[in-house]
Protein backbone atom coordinates (compact mmCIF):
# COMPACT_ATOMS: atom_id res chain seq x y z
CA UNK A 1 0.00 0.00 0.00
CA UNK A 2 1.40 3.40 -1.02
CA UNK A 3 0.66 6.82 0.44
CA UNK A 4 -1.07 9.01 -2.16
CA UNK A 5 0.51 12.18 -0.82
CA UNK A 6 4.22 11.35 -0.48
CA UNK A 7 4.57 7.98 -2.28
CA UNK A 8 5.97 6.08 0.72
CA UNK A 9 5.16 2.41 0.85
CA UNK A 10 3.09 1.73 3.98
CA UNK A 11 3.72 -1.78 5.26
CA UNK A 12 0.33 -3.03 6.40
CA UNK A 13 1.74 -5.70 8.73
CA UNK A 14 3.77 -3.07 10.61
CA UNK A 15 0.79 -0.73 10.66
CA UNK A 16 -1.34 -3.42 12.30
CA UNK A 17 1.33 -4.16 14.89
CA UNK A 18 1.77 -0.49 15.83
CA UNK A 19 -1.96 0.31 15.82
CA UNK A 20 -1.62 2.88 13.04
CA UNK A 21 -4.91 2.03 11.45
CA UNK A 22 -8.53 2.97 11.88
CA UNK A 23 -10.73 -0.07 12.45
CA UNK A 24 -13.85 -0.01 10.28
CA UNK A 25 -15.85 -2.10 12.76
CA UNK A 26 -15.55 0.54 15.50
CA UNK A 27 -16.29 3.49 13.24
CA UNK A 28 -19.76 4.84 12.58
CA UNK A 29 -21.05 4.86 9.05
CA UNK A 30 -19.52 3.46 5.87
CA UNK A 31 -15.75 3.58 6.49
CA UNK A 32 -13.14 1.26 5.00
CA UNK A 33 -9.89 0.22 6.63
CA UNK A 34 -7.45 3.14 6.60
CA UNK A 35 -3.81 3.63 7.57
CA UNK A 36 -1.82 6.68 8.64
CA UNK A 37 1.33 7.32 6.61
CA UNK A 38 4.39 7.28 8.91
CA UNK A 39 6.20 9.91 6.83
CA UNK A 40 3.60 12.60 6.13
CA UNK A 41 0.71 11.65 8.43
CA UNK A 42 -1.97 11.57 5.72
CA UNK A 43 -4.74 9.01 5.81
CA UNK A 44 -4.35 6.18 3.28
CA UNK A 45 -7.40 4.00 2.63
CA UNK A 46 -8.03 0.93 0.55
CA UNK A 47 -9.44 1.68 -2.88
CA UNK A 48 -8.33 4.67 -4.85
CA UNK A 49 -10.11 7.37 -6.76
CA UNK A 50 -8.72 8.77 -9.99
CA UNK A 51 -7.39 11.86 -8.20
CA UNK A 52 -5.60 9.67 -5.66
CA UNK A 53 -3.92 7.68 -8.42
CA UNK A 54 -2.81 10.91 -10.14
CA UNK A 55 -1.38 12.18 -6.86
CA UNK A 56 0.41 8.85 -6.37
CA UNK A 57 1.81 9.11 -9.89
CA UNK A 58 3.21 12.59 -9.15
CA UNK A 59 4.68 11.35 -5.87
CA UNK A 60 6.20 8.34 -7.65
CA UNK A 61 7.87 10.58 -10.22
CA UNK A 62 9.36 12.60 -7.36
CA UNK A 63 10.58 9.38 -5.72
CA UNK A 64 12.20 8.28 -9.00
CA UNK A 65 14.02 11.62 -9.16
CA UNK A 66 15.22 11.19 -5.55
CA UNK A 67 16.38 7.66 -6.38
CA UNK A 68 18.31 8.94 -9.41
CA UNK A 69 19.97 11.55 -7.20
CA UNK A 70 20.89 8.93 -4.59
CA UNK A 71 22.33 6.65 -7.28
CA UNK A 72 24.38 9.49 -8.75
CA UNK A 73 25.63 10.47 -5.29
CA UNK A 74 26.62 6.87 -4.60
CA UNK A 75 28.46 6.47 -7.89
CA UNK A 76 30.30 9.75 -7.24
CA UNK A 77 31.44 8.44 -3.85
CA UNK A 78 32.53 5.12 -5.36
CA UNK A 79 34.54 6.95 -8.05
CA UNK A 80 36.28 9.18 -5.52
CA UNK A 81 36.90 6.12 -3.31
CA UNK A 82 38.60 4.27 -6.16
CA UNK A 83 40.77 7.30 -6.91
CA UNK A 84 41.68 7.59 -3.20
CA UNK A 85 42.55 3.87 -3.18
CA UNK A 86 44.90 4.22 -6.14
CA UNK A 87 46.61 7.25 -4.61
CA UNK A 88 46.85 5.40 -1.28
CA UNK A 89 48.58 2.49 -3.02
CA UNK A 90 51.05 4.88 -4.67
CA UNK A 91 51.88 6.45 -1.30
CA UNK A 92 52.31 2.95 0.13
CA UNK A 93 54.89 2.24 -2.56
CA UNK A 94 56.62 5.53 -1.72
CA UNK A 95 56.77 4.64 1.99
CA UNK A 96 58.87 1.53 1.32
CA UNK A 97 62.64 2.09 1.50
CA UNK A 98 65.51 -0.14 0.47
CA UNK A 99 67.70 -1.28 3.39
CA UNK A 100 70.36 -3.79 2.47
CA UNK A 101 68.52 -5.11 -0.57
CA UNK A 102 65.26 -5.60 1.37
CA UNK A 103 62.22 -3.29 1.07
CA UNK A 104 61.11 -2.12 4.52
CA UNK A 105 58.03 -0.03 5.37
CA UNK A 106 59.02 3.08 7.31
CA UNK A 107 56.11 4.05 9.57
CA UNK A 108 57.75 7.27 10.73
CA UNK A 109 57.57 8.79 7.24
CA UNK A 110 54.76 11.08 6.14
CA UNK A 111 54.11 8.97 3.03
CA UNK A 112 53.01 6.04 5.20
CA UNK A 113 50.52 8.11 7.19
CA UNK A 114 49.11 9.67 4.02
CA UNK A 115 48.67 6.11 2.74
CA UNK A 116 46.81 5.10 5.91
CA UNK A 117 44.51 8.15 5.89
CA UNK A 118 43.71 7.74 2.19
CA UNK A 119 43.12 4.01 2.67
CA UNK A 120 40.62 4.63 5.47
CA UNK A 121 38.84 7.30 3.43
CA UNK A 122 38.79 4.91 0.45
CA UNK A 123 37.07 2.21 2.50
CA UNK A 124 34.52 4.64 3.94
CA UNK A 125 33.73 6.20 0.56
CA UNK A 126 33.35 2.80 -1.11
CA UNK A 127 31.03 1.51 1.63
CA UNK A 128 28.80 4.60 1.83
CA UNK A 129 28.80 5.08 -1.94
CA UNK A 130 27.92 1.44 -2.52
CA UNK A 131 25.03 1.74 -0.08
CA UNK A 132 23.67 4.87 -1.79
CA UNK A 133 24.09 3.41 -5.28
CA UNK A 134 22.38 0.11 -4.43
CA UNK A 135 19.53 1.69 -2.45
CA UNK A 136 18.97 4.28 -5.20
CA UNK A 137 18.86 1.61 -7.89
CA UNK A 138 16.41 -0.53 -5.90
CA UNK A 139 14.18 2.45 -5.12
CA UNK A 140 14.21 3.55 -8.77
CA UNK A 141 13.23 0.03 -9.89
CA UNK A 142 10.37 -0.15 -7.37
CA UNK A 143 8.85 3.20 -8.32
CA UNK A 144 9.33 2.73 -12.07
CA UNK A 145 7.43 -0.57 -11.85
CA UNK A 146 4.71 1.23 -9.85
CA UNK A 147 4.48 3.91 -12.55
CA UNK A 148 4.28 1.20 -15.21
CA UNK A 149 1.40 -0.44 -13.31
CA UNK A 150 -0.39 2.91 -13.05
CA UNK A 151 0.12 3.62 -16.75
CA UNK A 152 -1.16 0.17 -17.75
CA UNK A 153 -4.20 0.55 -15.50
CA UNK A 154 -3.47 -2.53 -13.39
CA UNK A 155 -2.58 -0.73 -10.15
CA UNK A 156 -4.71 -1.85 -7.21
CA UNK A 157 -4.20 -0.43 -3.74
Amino acid sequence: MYCYHCGKEVKTDKAFSKKRYIDASKAKGDVSLSFVCPRCGHLVSLGASEDDVKALSRASHAQVQRANNAFARGMWMVSVGVIAGVISFLFFLLSRKDEGGVKVIKTEQAQFWVCVILGISCIVLLAVGGYFAISGALKRHKYLSLLKDIANGIFVQ
